[in-house]
């Protein structure tokens, strides 16, 4: 890779070999890789006659489907950066964004950009750009002359050149801005595509949008899945069959939320579709019992489940046929599996404070041996080095020395003497009580098997041992007491209700979001 690298340059030299293969299906119809090219270059000359110029940022409000790559990929192009935010932000927190990022451009749906004019955050971005484009038109085009490098990347430094933001879900603080470069994005890419593995008979539905980038630079095509992912417990199992059906979908990458969603629906199914023969699954943990329903629901495929982080990605990856046998009591943590030759991992003592080391050597004797817990830490050439205008974040999840990223996961593990990773939850969560290290994350795996839950965690606030419950139904109240008398430790108080899930996923619990009981003191 050279310096004036650009990350367009994978879909640029993807539409090349295929431009008449479907590069993108979605509710609005479909566009072959080499009308998306077409559409790229001209929503570039769209973007350079409203004043967007190489290095603006541009804030983009559009759902994933044509149009959302349309404008990325035409950012890529052009050297700007693209700047994300979940669309399920608060206006607070949508404003405090707007002021870190300091955006030239705004791309937004009718919605957005109606709403964005009582903003004044918003309505402070000079440049407004609508967010449905005339790709339609765009395939109507003759395709007989068609020159994949007519119009090449903008030349930028790979090193340097932010390609993209994306703002994270935190409640508190001061947002943390994830910064791609084009050389990270680039890192990525390899990354990912070795993890995936890739080939040209793939036809793909990927639910996390930076997947259906990656394919974008292979010349794999993607259907985007008719749900809402702001919603993701509003998903129609019969709508997403009907687009395997349609396009012979054989691969998914997808949340554990949608994949269970999908093995539901289908392990009980008269007629289940047969073609799926890879799944990939991240962004939460997969337990056992999971892995399980997946492997039954999809028996003609190979599904694995890949740990990583929005800044390190991935870090391992397990068979789920293996992670269905894990046995977690016995093993004291949940397998994740290999470490991604990608990655290289230590384990290293739970801290508050900020680790500075000034040498390879203070780093291996800080590390801990097999077996023993600390915080995972890992480096690689696709791990975030920096995050946007935020030194606070930068102090507290990173470890910088002879130029080298740790990044800090904040997930507590350990590695077993089979060298697999094992992972214990958030470091933040574990506590000490009555002379044993208590680890939520195991606590919530034992409530979840209690038939009649459907999740619940174990806490301690103020020195009291809090376990919090969602029911299915309350009859299954008598189920729970049973279990917490024969569970260690024993609570002080047991709270029922409805347990917050975060937005992204609808899998992990969101500790910012557990309202605790009022008469805990």
């Amino acid at each position: 890779m050279t310096t004036g690298f650009n990350i367009a340059s994978h879909f640029h030299a993807a539409a090349g070999r295929v431009p008449h293969r479907l590069a993108i299906a979605d509710v609005r119809g479909e566009i072959t890789f080499g009308d998306l090219q077409r559409a790229v270059i001209q929503q570039v000359a769209i973007f350079q006659k409203q004043g967007l110029q190489p290095g603006d940022r541009v804030l983009v409000f559009v759902p994933m489907g044509i149009d959302l790559y349309i404008h990325v990929l035409a950012l890529f192009h052009m050297g700007c950066t693209a700047v994300f935010l979940d669309e399920w932000v608060n206006i607070k927190r949508l404003q405090l964004c707007c002021e870190i990022a300091n955006c030239k451009g705004f791309i937004g749906t009718p919605l957005a950009r109606f709403v964005g004019r009582f903003i004044p955050e918003l309505r402070a971005i000079p440049v407004w750009i609508k967010g449905k484009t005339n790709f339609a038109q765009t395939t109507t085009q003759n395709t007989a002359h068609h020159n994949p490098f007519q119009h090449s990347p903008f030349d930028i430094n790979a090193q340097s050149d932010t390609a993209l933001i994306t703002f994270t879900t935190g409640s508190t603080g001061t947002p943390k801005a994830a910064k791609r470069t084009h050389a990270f994005l680039d890192a990525q890419f390899s990354a990912l595509k070795d993890t995936l593995n890739a080939h040209d008979a793939l036809i793909d539905m990927p639910a996390l949008p930076i997947v259906l980038l990656i394919n974008l630079g292979l010349g794999i095509p993607s259907i985007v899945p008719n749900w809402k992912a702001s919603k993701p417990n509003k998903i129609k199992p019969k709508n997403i069959i009907a687009q395997w059906e349609k396009y012979g979908v054989n691969r998914l990458i997808a949340s554990p939320y949608f994949v269970e969603a999908m093995a539901k629906s289908q392990i009980n199914h008269p007629n289940p579709y047969q073609d799926i023969e890879q799944i990939f699954s991240g962004g939460a943990p997969v337990f056992p019992d999971s892995a399980n329903l997946w492997c039954n629901a999809f028996p003609n495929s190979q599904i694995q489940v890949v740990f990583g982080s929005t800044e390190a990605e991935p870090i391992a990856k397990i068979d789920a046929k293996d992670l269905k046998q894990c046995n977690i009591p016995s093993n004291q943590g949940l397998c994740v599996g290999d470490i991604s030759p990608w990655t290289e991992v230590l384990i290293l003592p739970i801290s508050d404070q900020t680790m500075v080391a000034e040498s390879d050597q203070d780093m291996v004797q800080m590390a801990l041996e097999e077996l023993r817990v600390g915080e995972i830490v890992v480096r690689g050439e696709h791990v975030l080095r920096e995050y946007f205008n935020n030194p606070e974040a930068l102090l507290k999840n990173k470890i910088i020395y002879q130029n080298q990223c740790w990044h800090r996961t904040g997930d507590a593990g350990f590695i077993g003497t089979d060298k697999k990773l094992y992972l214990l939850g958030r470091t933040q969560q574990i506590f000490h009580h009555e002379g044993q290290d208590i680890y939520p994350f195991l606590e919530e795996y034992k409530i979840k098997q209690i038939e009649g839950v459907a999740m619940g965690t174990l806490l301690k606030i103020n020195d009291n041992v809090v376990y919090f419950i969602e029911l299915i139904d309350p009859k299954f109240k008598s189920h729970v007491d049973l279990f917490i008398r024969c569970n260690s430790p024993k609570p002080d108080w047991v709270v029922y209700k409805p347990i917050p899930r975060d937005k992204r996923h609808h899998t992990k619990i969101d500790y910012d979001r557990l309202v605790f009981h009022p008469n805990i003191e």
